[in-house]
């Protein structure tokens, strides 16, 4: 994953170059899961509802140092990050993630396409293990 948002990157331009602050979340971001691959228009119009679906909570703390990684540099999640289990129902095909600022509604950071989309059923837990979700910037 690597694709900033235009929210993002104008807040990044913002914040370097004319002074106005980007507020970011202090304790962390959310991690959320889409049915389609995120595009820069609508990050978050396809993200997957119900079904005891939710955007899980990571930390600040919970990624690792940046790494140089070919032409670019990387962050990683370095402990798992565990959705709630599918139930009621199937949460259907996720093939896109997001990282948003607040738990609901709020702003999409960053958005990209999962490596191995799949169909969550109900009674499965989506995980990313540790290391498994990158954020690249070339």
């Amino acid at each position: 994953m690597s694709a900033m948002t235009n929210f993002f990157e104008s807040g990044i331009l913002n914040q370097v170059f004319r002074g106005i602050s980007l507020t970011l979340p202090s304790t962390g971001v959310y991690i959320g899961l889409t049915s389609g691959v995120p595009t820069e228009a609508t990050p978050s119009s396809d993200e997957l509802t119900g079904n005891a679906y939710a955007r899980v909570h990571v930390a600040t703390g919970n990624w690792t140092a940046p790494v140089a990684d070919g032409n670019g540099h990387k962050v990683e999640n370095n402990a798992a990050i565990d959705f709630p289990t599918a139930a009621g129902g199937n949460w259907g095909y996720a093939s896109g993630v997001i990282i948003t600022d607040t738990l609901s509604g709020g702003n999409v950071l960053m958005k990209g396409a999962l490596t191995t989309p799949r169909n969550i059923l109900e009674g499965d837990t989506f995980r990313f293990s540790s290391t498994d979700l990158d954020v690249k910037f070339d």
